[in-house]
Parts: structure tokens; C-alpha cells; sequence
């Protein structure tokens, strides 16, 4: 394995795929599948402890220096998985707060930035799902509303009241920020409704 760019906890669980495969196809995974077996055990134990080392030296080799960092005190490769671990769910939390922080912040700054605000909604709803963090449809346009300016009451008032999917209110909201309404079966306050 060569050293990793990982920076998020989707790219570790990723290396972590990699570095088991690799690990498996050289006979080596149960140092990090396992604990040492006892001392009574001495043979077992001597082939742990070689795979073991043989399983650090592909985890270190694969490490960049700041990640090197997290695992130097370890004694084991199944402790170097955990710390890493820990470290990239950690990274993963901090991660989430910032895109909450983002989200909370979005707001819509005129009526000719459609597109480019659901593009930042969206992108941001993205990062939050890498992040774990599972948004329903009535989460989402919860949040939708959020980031709209009073002008958009109307259509707030329209999709409560028909109890309309996150994707269709977000094709209403297209269809107006695009002025090409595709599939539309209506107006409501200027607007338009999807099938």
C-alpha cells in the first residue's frame, strides 16, 4: 500500500477495506482481527506476534506523518486500527458541527440566486450524509425553509399544506429559479407544482 491521503472517515473506512484485503490475501489479518493468544500458547503466540509486526509495518508504510503520529505509541496493528479509528470518527464529528454551522448560516440573499443556493443546500446536505448524520424529508425541508427569505411564505404555506416530498418542493423551487417548468401540472402564488 502507498501512503494514503485519507481525511475523512469515509476515506479510512475505505484504507481500512484496502489494508484488510491486503492483509488476507498475505494470511496476516487476525493480528487485527484478534487479541494475542496466551502466553501458554507459545507457538500461537510467536506466529501472532510475526504477523503482527509484518501487519504494523503495512499499516506504517501506508501512513502519512500526521497519521503516524496517532498510531506511534500503539503495540499492535488491531490498536493502530482503533486509534485510527478513533481519530477519523472524531474528525468525522468535528466535521459534522462545522456543515451544521454552514447550514445554519445558509440563507438565500435574493430571488436570482435560486440555483445556486439549492446547489450550496444540497452539497451541504451531502457532507452531512458522509458525515452519518441522516436527514428525513420533513427534516430537509425544514431546513429548506430555514434558508428562505419571508418572500417565499407562499410557497412555505403550499408545501406544508400539501405535504410535498423534499425532491418536489425542490423541483418547485427549480422550475421557478430555471423559469422552464418541466412536469408541471399548476400554479400556486406564482409557484409552479410538479406532478
Amino acid at each position: 500500500m502507498m501512503e494514503n491521503q485519507m481525511s475523512n472517515v469515509e476515506e479510512f473506512r475505505l484504507w481500512k477495506l484496502q489494508l484488510e484485503t491486503l492483509l488476507m490475501s498475505k494470511d496476516i489479518c487476525e493480528s487485527i482481527m484478534s487479541e494475542p493468544p496466551s502466553s501458554e500458547n507459545a507457538e500461537a503466540l510467536a506466529k501472532w506476534k510475526k504477523n503482527d509486526c509484518y501487519a504494523r509495518a503495512i499499516i506504517l508504510h501506508s501512513l502519512n506523518y500526521k497519521q503516524m503520529c496517532i498510531v506511534q505509541k500503539c503495540d499492535s496493528a488491531r490498536q493502530m486500527i482503533k486509534a485510527l479509528e478513533s481519530a477519523f470518527e472524531f474528525s468525522s464529528s468535528k466535521s459534522l458541527i462545522i456543515w451544521m454551522e454552514k447550514l445554519m448560516g445558509l440563507r438565500i440573499n435574493s430571488k436570482d440566486e435560486y440555483e445556486e443556493h439549492l446547489d450550496a443546500l444540497l452539497y451541504i446536505f451531502s457532507k452531512l450524509e458522509m458525515c452519518k448524520m441522516e436527514l428525513s424529508d420533513s427534516q430537509k425541508i425544514a431546513y429548506l425553509f430555514g434558508t428562505l427569505g419571508p418572500t417565499f411564505g407562499p410557497f412555505k404555506s403550499i408545501i406544508n399544506a400539501r405535504q410535498i416530498t423534499f425532491d418536489k418542493a425542490l423541483n418547485c423551487l427549480q422550475a421557478k429559479a430555471t423559469r422552464r417548468p418541466r412536469n408541471v401540472v399548476g400554479q400556486l402564488n406564482g409557484f409552479p407544482v410538479t406532478k
